[in-house]
């Protein structure tokens, strides 16, 4: 199957799934409050920190070694079977731990903004989209997109059927959407089981298991970045400024989250386009993943502008006004996914090298900058604060992962092309802000915003990120033989 023709099943999934929430959103905004959604997003942190900790990323050793190991079908379901019985033994280990801690953890971490009970299903909640992640990602190397377009769709129309019922039949809050993710996630495992039951079976090795984890320790500090960023600024948020600029946060962080969505949707079809090219490891080759880069990368920009020129309309259309805060995380928040697009290109370039451990200095660079800034920032400008602390981090940990990155398996990367571009993204960005405080008509605003837009795309076209050629060609030209 295509590059195009995957891509077009994971961007409808994504679509689909996210347009569902989007929609969806309004009536959230109607039965929660933003303490409510301060604490869900609460919630998900606890058990996103403590399984992204002790599975050592090994779902990551798995995805590289299946395209290793794709022709030697013994092997291939010794590695998986081991590394998923790895994750059943240290998750529990580690949630006996947790059960019996759980108490000193709300009252510690979260000034009893969550009780015993939410710690305990947040990470067994954990412990189950690890297990996801860790399957559709084996969906994935196998290019199954259809499948793993049904599952996503299928999982957003599940959870909120369920919090709906919840909201309206038992007259739940925030806990409504708390049990419908837990279910919706138990019967969603249970399809995934089945779609990979030719890869699992009772072939453990404990040779597999070392090579997975040597493969992966390295990654565990860039997994740290990940959990400190998604769960450091909300934990000092609910400290400093209460659980409404925790509720801003998410819901401004989960519109900005679209940008994420589509480097995820992108990446499922370009990981394995760069592994087939570099294995081949030839110049045409490398040119053909930097040509490739430099497109995707365009639209990741472009569909990111998007978002950050028009956030005060998705704000005023998708909540109520007591969410219009949030409009002002949103510009600044999606600068953090922005900068991970380099991310795109130079963590595949690392893994193929199989040189992990040049993840090591930029872990401890970003994790000093993040932290520093959010305790200065978070005081004085709440959730906006938060955004910039991690936006700047990440930006950091960017520069740093492209250097190694180019040292491990070296790319004919035109930089300056990319400085320039991201360039043009931020100073169109920052204009953005006057237009949403003034007080002119929404319509002379939306005006001035679709000039931004066009701005940006001229120069797509005058630096060839774009041309008609490749618009009318598109079809043959990202064919993946």
């Amino acid at each position: 199957m295509g590059f195009l023709t995957d891509s077009s099943f994971y961007l409808a999934a994504t679509i689909v799934s996210s347009g569902i929430n989007l929609l969806l959103l309004p009536l959230y905004t109607r039965f929660l409050s933003p303490s409510d959604f301060g604490v869900i997003a609460l919630f998900g942190t606890f058990g996103m920190i403590t399984t992204g900790l002790v599975s050592m990323g090994i779902h990551k050793a798995t995805y590289k070694f299946y395209f290793d190991y794709v022709n030697d079908e013994e092997e291939l379901v010794s590695i998986v079977s081991t590394n998923l019985f790895y994750l059943i033994f240290i998750f529990y280990i580690t949630g006996t731990i947790i059960y019996f801690n759980s108490t000193w953890f709300s009252i510690n971490l979260f000034d009893n903004q969550i009780n015993n009970k939410l710690i305990n299903l947040s990470f067994f909640s954990g412990c189950l989209t690890y297990f996801i992640t860790f399957i559709t990602l084996l969906l994935t190397a196998q290019k199954r997109s259809k499948e793993y377009a049904l599952v996503v769709i299928f999982r957003a129309i599940i959870n909120n059927l369920l919090s709906f019922y919840f909201i309206f039949a038992f007259s739940l809050t925030y806990m409504a959407k708390i049990y419908a993710s837990i279910i919706t996630q138990t019967l969603l495992l249970l399809i995934l089981l089945v779609l990979i039951r030719n890869l699992i079976g009772i072939k453990l090795s404990l040779i597999n298991l070392k090579k997975s984890l040597v493969f992966s320790y390295p990654n565990v500090p860039r997994s740290i970045i990940g959990l400190v960023y998604k769960s450091f600024d909300k934990i000092l948020l609910n400290k400093f400024t209460g659980l409404n600029s925790v509720g801003y946060y998410a819901i401004g962080s989960q519109l900005a989250n679209l940008i994420k969505l589509l480097i995820n949707t992108l990446a499922k079809s370009f990981n394995p386009f760069f592994f087939s090219l570099a294995n081949k490891r030839g110049m045409a080759q490398k040119d053909s993943i930097v040509k490739r880069f430099y497109e995707v990368a365009f639209v990741i920009m472009f569909f990111g502008l998007c978002i950050i020129t028009f956030s005060e309309e998705l704000i005023k259309l998708l909540a109520t006004e007591k969410f219009d805060s949030a409009m002002y995380v949103i510009p600044v928040y999606a600068f953090y996914h922005l900068f991970a697009v380099i991310g795109l290109l130079s963590v595949p370039q690392i893994m193929f090298a199989e040189k992990m451990f040049y993840l090591l200095p930029q872990t401890i660079i970003s994790i000093i900058v993040n932290i520093l800034l959010n305790i200065a920032l978070i005081p004085s400008y709440g959730a906006v604060g938060a955004a910039l602390a991690t936006a700047i981090a990440q930006l950091g940990t960017c520069i740093v992962s492209y250097y190694f990155a180019q040292k491990a398996f070296y790319l004919p990367i035109n930089l300056s092309k990319a400085l320039k571009l991201y360039l043009v993204l931020l100073i169109l960005s920052v204009a953005v802000y006057p237009i949403m405080i003034s007080d002119m008509h929404m319509v002379y605003k939306i005006m001035l915003k679709i000039v931004i837009i066009s701005i940006y795309i001229f120069y797509g076209f005058i630096n060839s990120f774009v041309s008609i050629n490749q618009i009318k060609n598109i079809l043959p030209k990202y064919h993946l033989v």
